[in-house]
Parts: C-alpha cells; structure tokens; sequence
C-alpha cells in the first residue's frame, strides 16, 4: 500500500537561488549543498534536513 510519508526528496544544489520555495507537502527531503550552510539562499524555514558537502 502506498503510503506518502515513505517519499524521500534529494536536491541538489550551490545553495544560491530562490529565497522561497513549494515543498508541495513533501518534508522528507535532504538538501545537499556544494556551498557553506549559512550562504543557503532560503531565507524562509524549511521542514527538510539540510546537508553541506563543502571541504571547506
């Protein structure tokens, strides 16, 4: 049975775009960022885990 809690999103991103987006109901998602966390250009709180992969 499908259930939409067992969604999972991945973006990946530099972390530069848009200071708002849609989670169109999905709050299962990782954001995976090239760029430092607090250089991420949401300016709104999202309900995701976000991710920096940066070596920096």
């Amino acid at each position: 049975m499908y259930n939409k809690n067992d969604d999972i999103s991945v973006v990946l991103t530099d972390g530069k775009g848009e200071p708002k987006v849609n989670q169109y109901n999905c709050y299962n998602t990782f954001w995976v960022i090239t760029g430092h966390l607090d250089e991420f250009s949401l300016n709104e709180k999202i309900i995701a885990k976000t991710i920096s992969i940066n070596k920096k």
